[in-house]
């Protein structure tokens, strides 16, 4: 939920940019945790997958349709305008926008390194 929270009530509502919504989702993570530059942007040498949002979708925040192992959200009920429709990881399609498609244990787990930069 954080790309389409982050599109909707930053880019939408507040006039964040997409780039800086990328920078702090995508960039400023993988520096913070020392993945960056293997991890953090598309350029030559990185090791790119994709959310894919469509903008123009409206829908809203239902716990029941979380995939997460919380089994809750703060956001339930929150309407969003801009729903990812496609995830793309070492390019095969893993989400189709309704189902998770990759088979269990199809990610890699990449350990954080602490103490990165601040």
């Amino acid at each position: 939920t954080i790309f389409p929270l982050m599109f909707s009530e930053g880019v939408l509502k507040r006039d964040l940019s997409p780039t800086m919504i990328a920078m702090l989702l995508c960039e400023t993570p993988a520096r913070r945790f020392k993945l960056f530059p293997k991890k953090g942007r598309i350029a030559l040498g990185f090791d790119a997958d994709f959310a894919l949002l469509d903008p123009s979708m409206q829908w809203t925040i239902r716990t029941a349709e979380m995939r997460s192992a919380a089994g809750w959200t703060p956001y339930d009920g929150m309407n969003l305008e801009g729903k990812v429709v496609r995830t793309i990881l070492r390019g095969r399609t893993i989400f189709d926008g309704e189902n998770v498609t990759a088979d269990p244990g199809y990610g890699q787990f990449v350990p954080a390194i602490h103490g990165g930069e601040k």
